[in-house]
């Protein structure tokens, strides 16, 4: 019996240690596929750190204990992932598809370690925002020197703000080096902590002493890096997911909206600081005239004219899971590698890789998750508007969430706090 506890015990101490890590992009790069004669980011295949610790804890933790009322979000997830498996079989590049797919199975993975009933949601959520902390003090570094240093150890590129290619924000005159923080890009950055900011919003009004001076530091260090990120989809999202937690507290519980007042405010002030510090470059963001800005919108708006033309590539069973950037290069080869991009759009990038198939699967998931948040009228209800809302926004305005080991770690993470939304109202 010792023995059995113990080691439930590590598989919990595991699954904690992948959640307080999984923003590092620590991996190894066991093989690199070519695009047109040239080797392509998204055709990189590498195995994560993390990744490794979810399959410890995994092993440790044998048959899963799940709470009864998260089966029916489990079946979905199945579905979802089951039209990925069909659409791997018919791949136009069966190989990165199934690397891909190795990475969505692990996130599932994540997902049940998180659902497990003998482990603690709200403790997995504080070890979330925790693991925040050091890259988003990396982050203030990176803007404020202009320098990112590489590091194989931790994951890190290189990244300088005077390199071509690097995301800046030009001013007269300058470019400000966006936060990375420990992420390939700060929009990735931008989608971790506004779910942190999410997380410690909801946690807050129940919050004494020394607990609640901590989340008064830790959300003004994320209000911080999240200006800094220059990520708009991470601001839309933040701004989103706060206002529908404290629009169903005004509803539901009006003395959790008073006892967030303090935390709002320190983060409101926190934001306004730092916008006041960088205020050019937080202009030329919105300046839809600058350059680079104007590149970036004018990029993003061709991708969406061509998902009609990859589906029709394959429009039952979709072009692959993770084959999205080879469609594109089928469509019109002989371009620069780097002009091959996926969608920022994890929704429609879901379907054109997926298919038909994909798609019933996406639209039953998403009635199901309305309809069950509508439905549930508990003390968690606030927290799984608020969850949906942050994610849609994230889905909707890039790939991430759906293209990267992290961006899938953070939907896990996403689903289980949405899933057991009820404990981690009653554990605060």
């Amino acid at each position: 019996m010792n023995q059995w506890i113990q080691r439930h015990r590590f598989a919990n101490v595991l699954t904690y240690a992948a959640i307080f890590l999984l923003p590092w992009q620590t991996r190894w790069i066991f093989g690199r596929l070519t695009l047109g004669g040239e080797v392509w980011e998204y055709g990189t295949l590498s195995l994560y750190a993390v990744e490794c610790l979810v399959l410890a804890a995994c092993l440790l933790r044998g048959p899963f204990c799940f709470p009864k009322e998260t089966l029916p979000v489990r079946r979905r997830i199945f579905v979802l992932a089951g039209a990925a498996v069909v659409s791997a079989f018919l791949s136009l590049s069966p190989l990165l598809s199934w690397s891909a797919l190795f990475h969505l199975v692990v996130a599932i993975l994540l997902l049940g370690l998180l659902l497990d009933e003998r482990l603690s949601i709200q403790s997995a959520a504080w070890t979330f925002v925790a693991g925040l902390v050091a890259p988003a003090m990396l982050g203030l570094y990176q803007v404020v020197s202009g320098f990112s240093p590489p590091s194989t150890w931790f994951g890190l590129a290189e990244h300088a703000a005077a390199t071509p290619g690097v995301s800046v924000i030009e001013t007269a005159g300058d470019r400000v080096l966006r936060a990375y923080g420990s992420f390939s890009h700060p929009n990735a950055f931008g989608g971790f902590l506004a779910v942190g900011l999410l997380g410690l919003a909801f946690l807050f009004p129940q919050l004494k002493g020394k607990k609640r001076a901590v989340a008064l530091v830790l959300g003004g260090l994320l209000a911080c890096a999240s200006v800094l990120t220059f990520s708009r989809s991470a601001w839309i999202a933040a701004a989103a997911g706060l206002a529908m937690l404290t629009a169903n507290r005004w509803r539901k519980n009006r003395t959790d909206v008073r006892r967030s007042l303090l935390f709002f405010l320190v983060i409101a002030v926190v934001a306004i600081s730092t916008v006041t510090v960088f205020h050019s470059a937080f202009v030329t963001r919105f300046d839809a005239d600058a350059r680079l800005e104007e590149k970036s919108l004018s990029e993003r708006q061709s991708e969406y004219p061509l998902v009609d033309d990859v589906l029709r590539l394959s429009p039952v069973t979709g072009v692959g899971i993770g084959a999205y950037t080879i469609a594109l290069e089928r469509l019109s080869p002989g371009q620069p590698v780097w002009t091959y991009q996926p969608l920022h759009n994890s929704f429609l990038l879901y379907v054109a890789e997926t298919g038909a198939v994909g798609l019933v699967a996406l639209i039953g998931f998403y009635v199901f998750m309305f309809r069950r948040t509508a439905a549930r009228q508990k003390n968690g209800v606030g927290l799984r508007w608020a969850i949906i809302s942050v994610f849609f926004v994230l889905a909707l305005l890039d790939h991430y969430l759906w293209t990267s080991w992290s961006g899938l770690g953070l939907v896990a993470v996403g689903l289980a706090l949405w899933a057991r939304a009820d404990e981690v109202d009653r554990e605060r």
